[in-house]
């Protein structure tokens, strides 16, 4: 069907998602239509079963991809699409499919409790603070997925590591425009900062290799990143008991928690510039054993590999769903 490998790379990544995967093989989902043959989750079902039957023909993806061609136009063509692009539009459409009938009604920027919020729903908190008094005032936005920057506005590469890309995307900015402080009542230069408030069981980093639309390029920085991953340092509890005030609150970091500690199970990456190129994808299938999916080009792998390759989104999901503990 054309040039679909930045679909298969993504239905690689959630074939291998552990709680997904246990949701869809235990049939827990119930179809909110009368309609199967037009709900996503129905035919992740289907997929589902089919992948782990043992059987070794290739998974047919029509009609996924007809569903996702209907939910979002930009895809129907059989041109190169960005992966990043179409695993939010897979989430959003599998969001809008595995709600119950009571959260029909809830529209896509409320939280409900479908398996797709269970999962992948996580919150970010925004702090302004005001640089006279020190009051924070603090919003919360959900997300399902965090994109990094990797170079700067003059195109310089502003990090090597994962854990770097997270120090500057939580790092507190100065505010260009004073803003109104609620507790001084005037006009006060301001910092914002962001951090996570709640974290998902499944989490995504998207490496924003190919922002440069003008020059055709791409950013090829090799970024590390870990098998096991702290995030830790990057909740909004642990910057305000760094912090010289928090409105008078107290928070624990939790330094430590298991809960904060995720586990590497897939990787994206692209080869070629931003108007064409190939997606494959790593993805673990056991607690130790890697494979390299190439569309239908399946060859083993090893951790070593997957962590020297170059990659553009960083699948992890929650230790608790190890069977042993992280060490860093």
């Amino acid at each position: 069907m054309g040039n679909t490998c930045f679909v298969n790379c993504i239905v690689q990544a959630l074939m291998h998602t552990p709680v997904l995967r246990d949701y869809f093989l235990a049939e827990k989902h119930i179809c909110p239509t009368n309609d199967p043959s037009s709900c996503l989750g129905c035919e992740m079902a289907r997929l589902f079963q089919e992948f782990y039957s043992g059987g070794n023909t290739p998974l047919i993806l029509n009609r996924l991809i007809d569903m996702l061609w209907d939910h979002a136009t930009s895809f129907a063509s059989f041109e190169q699409q960005d992966a990043h692009e179409c695993f939010i539009a897979i989430l959003d459409l599998l969001h809008q499919h595995c709600k119950g009938p009571s959260e029909l009604h809830i529209k896509n920027d409320q939280h409900c409790n479908c398996i797709i919020d269970q999962m992948f729903s996580g919150f970010l908190q925004s702090d302004i603070t005001c640089l006279n008094c020190k009051f924070v005032s603090s919003t919360f936005d959900p997300f399902m997925g965090i994109s990094l920057d990797l170079d700067t506005n003059d195109g310089t590469p502003i990090a090597s590591t994962l854990f770097q890309c997270l120090e500057r995307y939580t790092k507190p900015e100065h505010l260009d425009k004073k803003l109104t402080c609620k507790r001084c009542g005037d006009e006060q230069e301001c910092t914002k900062q962001m951090t996570l408030k709640k974290l998902p069981v499944v989490t995504n980093f998207h490496l924003k290799r190919l922002s440069d639309q003008k020059s055709h390029k791409k950013i090829t920085n090799f970024i590390s990143f870990p098998e096991c991953l702290d995030l830790t340092p990057f909740m909004a509890s642990y910057a305000c008991d760094k912090s010289s005030s928090c409105n008078g609150e107290t928070a624990s970091s939790g330094l430590g928690d298991s809960d904060k500690k995720f586990y590497l199970f897939a990787v994206v990456c692209h080869s070629g510039n931003n108007v064409g190129g190939h997606f494959i994808t790593f993805v673990r299938q056991h607690k130790n054993k890697w494979f390299k999916c190439d569309d239908h080009t399946i060859t083993e792998s090893s951790i070593e590999e997957v962590l020297q390759s170059v990659g553009y989104i960083l699948f992890y999901h929650k230790q608790i769903l190890e069977y042993e503990k992280c060490d860093n």
